[in-house]
């Protein structure tokens, strides 16, 4: 679970353990609040966290598909050439 407290929001504390444990540097949680806490409340509130993961993971996938789409292709079951 993110919201490790409880309290409806996430933490910088709870999306930067969050990150680590998809593998990304702790410090990425600076640029995702600098970025969607567009409240200034020092948390993300649902639609703030929304609005950043989708950004944030939207940016991987879209990198990989630039790289090569075939192994993206081949993960959801596609065959075409």
């Amino acid at each position: 679970e993110i919201d490790r407290d409880g309290d409806g929001t996430i933490s910088w504390r709870e999306l930067a353990y969050m990150l680590q444990e998809y593998g990304r540097p702790a410090s990425a949680a600076d640029e995702i609040m600098n970025r969607f806490d567009v409240d200034h409340s020092g948390t993300l509130d649902g639609e703030e966290f929304r609005a950043a993961m989708a950004e944030y993971f939207l940016g991987d996938v879209l990198r990989m598909l630039q790289q090569s789409p075939r192994p993206l292709l081949g993960c959801l079951g596609g065959t075409r050439q």
